[in-house]
């Protein structure tokens, strides 16, 4: 995968100078585009480049980058998916907690943690379901 931002732009993003970041920032910030990734369920597509993908996803990693390095350190263990349910044959999951809440909000305000789901039985509803 490749990471969604480079550290130059996480340094606009969050005011930090180049030198005054760890050492190891390209790492955290693969983590978290994979972290992004995975809790919206793969619902973008991966690029070939940072510059290609949308600025939404982009403020969600620098969010989650931000709050891994500033609120929860970057090592703090994430939680695997906060259960979920299944109506016959439509199965969900919830996202783990650890989202950082700016990232949350960016990927939330554009359709990143909705879901649409069509049912192909015409006695199931279909409609947009909000993943919390």
């Amino acid at each position: 995968m490749i990471a969604v931002v480079t550290k130059d732009e996480y340094s606009v993003y969050s005011g930090m100078a180049l030198e005054d970041m760890p050492s190891d920032i390209e790492r955290t910030i693969l983590r978290a585009s994979e972290f992004i990734y995975y809790t919206c369920m793969r619902s973008f597509t991966l690029q070939a480049t940072s510059a290609e993908y949308p600025t939404a996803i982009k403020e969600a990693v620098n969010a989650q980058v931000e709050y891994e390095l500033v609120e929860v350190g970057e090592g703090a263990e994430r939680e695997e998916p906060q259960g979920g349910g299944s109506l016959g044959e439509l199965k969900w999951e919830k996202p783990p907690k650890a989202l950082a809440p700016r990232a949350r909000r960016a990927l939330l305000w554009n359709g990143y943690l909705n879901r649409r789901v069509t049912a192909t039985d015409s006695k199931v509803l279909e409609g947009d379901f909000y993943v919390e």
